[in-house]
């Protein structure tokens, strides 16, 4: 059981968790339940790993203009925030807070 589960897992890349495991065993005609087989991979210490694809969200094809800042805001914070982070594609939070920090 373990080897097939072993071999069934790597088949997938790493990609399948123990639902879709179970599905591929029970379409073999191997019934074994949800919680066997996820008890099974703990055991054998594998976990599944999405592999995430990028997501362009700048958007920036496109011919319209950019406007440059008019307004000349700046933020100024009293402490620093360690649930937002910067990127190239923008601010965003890590976290559950709203931008006001409550």
């Amino acid at each position: 059981m373990r080897v097939l589960l072993k071999s069934k897992f790597e088949t997938s890349g790493g990609n399948y968790d123990s639902r879709r495991l179970q599905k591929q065993l029970d379409y073999q005609g191997i019934l074994v339940g949800l919680h066997r087989v996820r008890g099974l991979m703990k055991k054998m210490q594998i976990k599944a790993i999405w592999k995430r694809q990028f997501i362009n969200t700048a958007g920036n094809r496109h011919n319209l203009p950019v406007f440059e800042n008019s307004l000349k805001q700046t933020i100024l914070v009293s402490k620093k925030l360690d649930h937002y982070k910067t990127s190239s594609e923008g601010t965003y939070s890590t976290g559950c807070r709203s931008a006001t920090g409550l």
